[in-house]
């Protein structure tokens, strides 16, 4: 996987130096556009996400009890690969990845994103949001907010095995940005952002690295 990640951080030749894909074709397949529909920033092959001036971009994979996470920071030639060998241990994917983006990159995820939703914000945020693999609801009580996650199916090559995991309910704390972090605060924190439609409303949101729908 590291040498899949120094191939995007070249200049497109194969380790043995062969060219596979010149500097243009390179640079084009790294260039983040945003989807009109749902509002999501990616390349052809990886999620974008902008924490600070440089893009990171990152791509991840899962198997029953086994998960994987690539993120590449292409203005500090910067690669990580996360492997877990069970599905509870993929949730330190991304603090792994947040907190080796501040170490080694000097990245700061999160410094200027927990300015609090308003209460707007917030009613609007609740709901139900799904995709093949996983269900995500998200409810407020006493003003607080809080995300309960199913996961439905394994990854690849098993995604017609029925799975069917229910994660406990835990805090969420959504921001202005539209950023949310899941078990904010703590080692298992993790980052989703709410997407909304052309129409202002907030009909997706993207929680492990996944975008999900409002039903």
């Amino acid at each position: 996987m590291l040498e899949f990640a120094a191939f995007h951080l070249g200049t497109g030749n194969s380790a043995g130096g062969e060219l596979l894909l010149s500097s243009e074709g390179l640079r084009r397949l790294l260039s983040p556009s945003t989807d009109a529909t749902t509002g999501l920033t990616h390349t052809h092959t990886w999620s974008a996400d902008a924490p600070s001036a440089c893009t990171v971009l990152s791509a991840g994979g899962n198997m029953p009890q086994q998960v994987s996470r690539i993120a590449l920071v292409p203005d500090k030639d910067f690669a990580l690969v996360v492997l877990a060998n069970s599905t509870a241990g993929g949730a330190l994917a991304e603090p792994i990845q947040r907190r080796a983006l501040q170490e080694f990159c000097g990245i700061e995820a999160d410094g200027v994103e927990r300015a609090p939703a308003s209460d707007e914000l917030k009613r609007q945020a609740c709901g139900k949001f799904v995709n093949p693999t996983s269900d995500v609801v998200i409810d407020e009580h006493d003003g607080s907010l809080f995300a309960q996650v199913t996961m439905k199916r394994g990854g690849f090559p098993y995604e017609t095995v029925q799975q069917i995991v229910e994660w406990p309910r835990v805090p969420l704390s959504l921001y202005a940005s539209g950023r949310f972090a899941i078990l904010p605060e703590t080692k298992l924190e993790r980052w989703g952002r709410i997407v909304r439609s052309q129409g202002d409303m907030i009909d997706h949101v993207l929680v492990h690295g996944r975008s999900h729908r409002r039903v």
